[in-house]
């Protein structure tokens, strides 16, 4: 009889140790599913840093600034020798589209190359974030660096009778 319950004791022994490999084997293996689904639905600090030195990079072609041409009215004197404009009559969404309005006018070269350097700020010409401000005078385009220090199509006094063209 004790042979026999050494037996069961061995054996009870031998059961309750696997049983607790299982057990934890089990418990393992589903720390390592948890993990796994936490990778797959997040970027890795790798990842991250790869995305992140991509978005600093320097691109292959420099992008162009935006240079939106406006055609305003006439300026009005306001004050002193200040003036002001009062009509926004066209836009247009790059130089090349108003340079094709300027066939045959007095100044096509001048105002070309006003319009130009104002749009890359240059030679003392300015623009007023990208947007550049022009009118015609009979048959002449006018280019005025006092005039495009104020972003004109911003004021609310300016009326914008325009419609956009490329």
């Amino acid at each position: 009889m004790a042979s026999g319950l050494l037996k069961l004791a061995t054996l009870g022994g031998v059961a309750a140790s696997g049983g607790g490999i299982v057990a934890g084997a089990s418990m393992m293996s589903g720390s390592k599913q948890e993990a796994s689904a936490i990778q797959k639905t997040s970027a890795s600090v790798e990842e991250k840093e790869s995305l992140d030195q991509s978005d600093d990079s320097p691109s292959l072609e420099p992008k162009a600034p935006v240079c939106i041409i406006y055609k305003a009215d006439i300026p009005v004197p306001k004050t002193g020798t200040s003036r002001e404009f009062k009509k926004l009559l066209e836009r247009f969404e790059n130089k090349d589209g108003f340079f094709s309005k300027l066939q045959g006018v007095e100044n096509e070269t001048q105002i070309k190359k006003d319009v130009k350097e104002a749009c890359s700020g240059s030679n003392g010409k300015k623009n007023k974030d990208g947007n550049v401000y022009v009118w015609q005078e009979g048959n002449k385009w006018i280019y005025s660096t006092p005039m495009n220090e104020k972003d004109w199509v911003k004021e609310t006094t300016v009326a914008q009778e325009f419609t956009s063209r490329k």
